[in-house]
């Protein structure tokens, strides 16, 4: 579990996060096979990289390395395709490593697994029903993780890079303003920037 220093209820999740740190990075991990055969892989779902992924994550890790951002700290979920991501960009850049149950990807109950065209109507991205059939998490209890994940590695020593999902990155653009969101491709990561009134993102 994780523990973060919230400021007063007024203040919003987009404003605490500019407080204590306006700038940060965010990776998707690398394709496994369940995304090659379009299957939902949520957090109760823990495959490997496939072929493709491990390219994926070899290439975006050496584009981190030659961006020469300064991350200090890679935050990543605690699943397989996150942590052999994460590995490809530690291996190249003098990261501090933490990982974090709190980053997994939404738990989608039945629906994980299943071929996305059986669930075209209800699928949605992932975020559009409140809760998944088969003790799938609730939309509430997701945002809520998510916030108190963010925060509290939001905390660590900066800039933080964090190795997470597609739908977790998805709801993070929401929080913090940034809606419609934009969807990000396996391997592709991007910037978090608070300037002036509000966050933007930049595709790296």
């Amino acid at each position: 579990m994780v523990h973060a220093k919230y400021l007063d209820v007024e203040t919003s999740f987009a404003d605490q996060c500019a407080l204590f740190a306006p700038q940060f990075f965010y990776l998707r991990h690398g394709e496994t096979d369940f995304h090659g055969a379009k299957r939902i892989c949520g957090g109760a779902s823990d495959p490997v990289l496939n072929a493709v992924g491990l390219k994926q994550a070899e290439a975006t890790a050496l584009a981190i390395k030659k961006a020469k951002c300064g991350i200090k700290t890679i935050c990543s979920s605690d699943l397989l395709r996150n942590i052999q991501t994460t590995d490809f960009v530690h291996d190249r850049i003098p990261a501090k490593v933490r990982v974090f149950e709190a980053l997994r990807e939404r738990h989608l109950g039945s629906w994980e697994g299943a071929e996305m065209a059986t669930l075209a109507d209800r699928w949605s991205g992932g975020l559009g029903v409140d809760a998944p059939p088969g003790g799938g998490e609730s939309l509430e209890a997701f945002s809520k993780r998510i916030q108190a994940a963010v925060l509290h590695c939001l905390q660590l020593p900066a800039p933080v890079l964090f190795v997470g999902h597609g739908i977790f990155g998805l709801h993070l653009q929401k929080l913090l303003g940034i809606d419609p969101p934009t969807k990000v491709g396996r391997g592709e990561w991007f910037e978090f920037v608070h300037d002036g009134p509000r966050w933007r993102m930049v595709m790296r």
